[in-house]
């Protein structure tokens, strides 16, 4: 976010950023709901566990990750002058990026489900840099983010 912020973005660059939605992070528990967490505000949050977004052994340690909502990344964007092309929060995906809390369903694709509805896991930012003279290839880029209903 700071990078953002000060505007380190390459000229004519793109942002394509896929993390973690906060409130499909929030969720410990459905049955019934328990949030923990903070949604946003960059909040600070230690862990004394390693983890790996790779999937490979990490050497257990502190770690540190910061809560920001999908506003507040987009609002960095724009403020670094970064014009948004797309923001797609996803209902499903292919993988379990919450042990536990996600569920697999009958067509292969996780959901965290509450009350029978879905909440987003993850989201999706597309973001450029004004006077990028690849604006064809930017619209193909959202085309095809749009077009896989099963990104990521």
């Amino acid at each position: 976010m700071d990078a953002l912020r000060r505007g380190d973005a390459r000229p004519r660059g793109q942002l394509v950023l896929v993390d973690g939605h906060p409130l499909g992070t929030m969720v410990t528990a459905t049955d019934p709901l328990v949030l923990s967490g903070p949604y946003g505000g960059g909040h600070r949050l230690p862990y004394t566990g390693g983890s790996s977004y790779a999937g490979v052994e990490v050497r257990p340690g502190p770690t540190v990750e910061f809560a920001y909502s999908p506003g507040e990344v987009v609002t960095a964007a724009a403020d670094a002058g970064l014009r948004i092309v797309q923001l797609v929060e996803h209902l499903d995906v292919s993988f379990d990026p919450r042990s536990g809390v996600v569920h697999q369903e009958r067509d292969g694709r996780w959901r965290l489900r509450v009350d029978g509805r879905p909440l987003p896991t993850l989201y999706t930012l597309l973001a450029v840099r004004p006077g990028d003279r690849r604006r064809s290839s930017e619209r193909r880029l959202a085309a095809q983010l749009r077009g896989k209903q099963h990104f990521p």
